[in-house]
């Protein structure tokens, strides 16, 4: 936290603002401890911008992985597995049919609630004409994003073979 928003160098610099002053007043007071005092706090002053020039010079740069806590990485690594598979979720809700058609002397309801966040099952509906209303459904084998992939597959193959005048074995070979 401190190395990504540059915070150690604030706080060097705030230091140094107020410590050097400080130091310089010590130094020029009549009173020999207080200029024994002053004299020290420039040292120490001297001996941090060394170590600083040196660092500097001799280190490397850190990357965040090398200075974050190994907990808050696996917490941000989850976290991102999550929303990645939250937009999958959506996404997967999204390829399934938004409205159910009214098709007469039918009354016709459909809900898909995966198990996991992602996953196989499936259903459509092909219109091919005011008289033939097809229903596709289906449950890939599994759960989780391979099942999901398997889904979407499925769904592009289907669309495109479901012409109006294909029968159900035409379209499924």
């Amino acid at each position: 936290f401190y190395l990504r928003y540059e915070l150690m160098a604030i706080a060097s610099g705030v230091v140094f603002y107020y410590a050097l002053p400080l130091s310089w007043a010590y130094v020029l007071q009549p009173d020999r401890t207080y200029q024994v005092s002053g004299w020290a706090s420039l040292g120490v002053l001297g001996l941090l911008v060394v170590f600083a020039y040196v660092a500097a010079r001799h280190g490397r740069e850190l990357e965040e992985q090398e200075v974050a806590p190994h907990y808050a990485r696996n917490i941000t690594e989850r976290e991102r597995m999550k929303m990645q598979l939250d937009i999958a979720r959506k996404a997967q809700l999204r390829m399934l049919p938004q409205e159910i058609p009214r098709f007469n002397g039918l009354d016709i309801a459909a809900l898909s609630e995966p198990a996991k966040e992602v996953g196989g099952d499936y259903f459509d509906f092909v219109l091919f004409d005011n008289q033939r209303l097809g229903i596709v459904i289906g449950d890939v084998s599994g759960k989780g994003m391979p099942a999901a992939l398997y889904m979407t597959l499925t769904k592009g193959v289907l669309q495109a073979q479901a012409l109006p005048a294909a029968t159900p074995h035409q379209i499924l070979s």
